[in-house]
Order: structure tokens, then sequence, then C-alpha cells
């Protein structure tokens, strides 16, 4: 595979070419420099944060190796970028945060790579008429995040658009890491504007305090309403060790006190506590979610800027179900105990009683 990447720390939202000798737009910084692999190092595409977690003599010893690795595997020619097929990830020596990122690339047949961004999330890039991987996606075309489920959104490119074996093709990818700020927040919601499929996080208590948040930060109601499709709140509730699940007993008045409402039959678990999950009765973790989607009734009170609780009464009333809900779920299904839920979301309900 031949490649030109082009990044720019700083905001740019039009698409541009990239001209000849991989001269990129105004504002961009060049990763390769069409000459030699000066900048770069490999990687195997591994948790990254395993690397960092090493001693610095252990990080010299590994990019020794794996500079090695990639002087054997790619080669610089004509001002391209060119893999064998095999070795290693090319990885960017220095380290970005938020990004723009343009990158050319022609590929062969039966290729299987992609771009792994910050965090391993990694666009995928491939022979779109393998029919041996078309039951993976690969009819489709490349572009699609290849972490994401099948079915979720950005799973699959929304158009397949890979151009013929020789010619050039190009991404463009923002990277959008979290939304701390009134930056961060208009360069998400321009991108979405121009028909990008946006993901990012926000620290706030639910799925709607999403909505006030981005307000709060100066994005306006009308551009909110219209670019964003949903929000997605998560909790990780701990999971019943399954070496000392036992049935438990819970007292009617705190079952009512928090809103649970037991089936006639059902019965709810708790573990014990063994050597297995060192005394605390549970093994392992698994999220919770509360999911809202902005509908058009939610739209028209976004843009008249009604409160958080008018938003969330809404939201619920369009069908979206709180944090403490899909909780008791997996309480029901012998998961997790009525007090973890209780525990990791009730700060959530506190503040939806106050509004």
């Amino acid at each position: 595979m031949k490649i030109h990447p082009v990044l720019a720390v700083a905001v740019m939202l039009t698409a541009v070419a990239l001209g000849d000798g991989n001269v990129p737009p105004a504002g961009f910084t060049p990763l390769f420099n069409g000459k030699d692999l000066a900048g770069w190092w490999g990687t195997g595409g591994g948790n990254p944060k395993k690397f960092l977690s090493l001693t610095a003599e252990k990080q010299a010893e590994e990019r020794a190796k794996a500079l090695a690795d990639i002087q054997k595997h790619w080669s610089v020619a004509n001002g391209e970028l060119i893999n064998d097929g095999e070795g290693l990830y090319l990885t960017t020596e220095q380290e970005y945060g938020d990004f723009e990122l343009f990158v050319e690339y022609k590929t062969v047949p039966l290729a299987d790579s992609g771009i792994y961004l910050r965090g391993l999330p990694q666009v995928q890039i491939w022979d779109s008429t393998d029919k041996s991987k078309f039951e993976l996606g690969a009819d489709k075309g490349s572009g699609g995040l290849w972490n994401n489920s099948a079915g979720a959104p950005g799973k699959d490119p929304l158009v397949k658009a890979d151009r013929p074996f020789g010619e050039w093709n190009k991404l463009h990818i923002i990277m959008v890491g979290e939304i701390r700020d009134f930056e961060t927040s208009e360069i998400s919601i321009r991108a979405a504007m121009t028909g990008h499929l946006v993901f990012s996080t926000l620290h706030t208590n639910d799925a709607v305090s999403g909505i006030t948040r981005l307000l709060d930060m100066g994005i306006e109601p009308f551009l909110l309403a219209s670019v964003v499709r949903c929000f997605l709140a998560q909790r990780l509730v701990r999971k019943i060790c399954p070496d000392c699940i036992t049935e438990a007993a819970y007292d009617a008045d705190y079952l009512r006190e928090n809103e649970f409402i037991v089936p006639p039959g059902t019965k709810l678990f708790r573990g014990k506590g063994c050597d297995s999950c060192r005394q605390t009765g549970y093994r392992g973790r698994f999220a919770i979610f509360e999911v809202c989607i902005v509908t058009e009734e939610l739209r028209r009170k976004i843009i008249r800027k009604e409160t958080g609780s008018a938003l969330k009464n809404q939201a619920m009333a369009d069908g979206m179900e709180s944090l403490r809900t899909d909780g008791w779920r997996r309480v029901l299904k012998g998961q997790t105990t009525v007090e973890e839920v209780v525990r990791v979301t009730q700060a959530d309900e506190a503040i939806a009683e106050t509004g």
C-alpha cells in the first residue's frame, strides 16, 4: 500500500486535495517528508497503554526493534511510502490530541489494512472486491470503523467510494476525543454539518444533560438541534461473582423506596463472598446505558432552550429509558444486585428530582 498522510492540529473544515509533492493545505503539518521514514516508528496495533506503562529504557528497546522492522517492510520511492504487505504499522513519533487528518492511498488486490487512530479505533482499508471477506463488510468499501459492533453507526462507510487498484483514494478523518470547551464543540458540530459522522464524549450526569452541556458551552440551539442525532450515557456496574452467587431477600420497603418493582415469583441474587472475588461478592463489570434520541419534539424544545427537566421529560415521553431502568433489567436477569444499581445511579436520580 502507498500512502500520503497529512495532519492538522489546527482546525480546518473544508476538504482539500493534496497538491503535487505531498504539499499540505495551509495550517496542516505533513507527517511524511517525501524522502525517508524520519518521524516514524512501528507498532503491531496492540494496546498503547501497555507500551506507555513501560520504563523509558524498555520503551527505547521496543522502538529500536520496531525501527528495524519498518526499515525491512517500508520504503520510499518517488515521494511515496510503500509497504510490502508485511510488518508493523507505521506510527508517528509525535503524539497528537484532537486532530484532522488527510490520507491518500493506493492499494492492491487482497489488501487488508487500516489506519489506527488514538486509542485504537481503526479506519478500515481493504480490497472491496475480495468476496472471501464480504461477510465481514468488505463489499461495503473502505472507510468504516472496524472496531464498532456489527450494525452500529460508523461500522460501515455511508457510501462505497473505493477507486480501482492503482488509483489514489482519499480519506478525511476528524478526531475529537472529548468535547470539553467551545472550540472542541464547534469542531464537532461543524464537522457534522458538512456531512461527517461524528462520535465524541462529554462529561455529564446523564444522556439529556449532554444537550444542556453543549448549550452552556455556547453552541447555538438551532445548530445543536439540527445536527445531533443522539446522546448515550453509561455507567459501569459490578457483576455478581459466578462462584458465590446466591439467592437474596430484600426488604420490601427498600425496594419500594427505590421504585424497583419485582414481578411475582422473581428471584434476586447477590454474591456472598469467596476467594475468587476476594470476599466482595462481585467479579468483573459491565455497562448500563441510557440513550436519548433527538426527536422532532425534542428538537423544538432545544431550540426554545427549555429547562433540563423539561428536556428529560420529553425524552422519557419519547421512549428513553433511564440508567436505573436498564440497571433494574440487569438485576432481574441475575447479573448484578439492587444495591449496586442504586449506588451508581443515585446521584442521577437526585438530580432528576431537583430538576
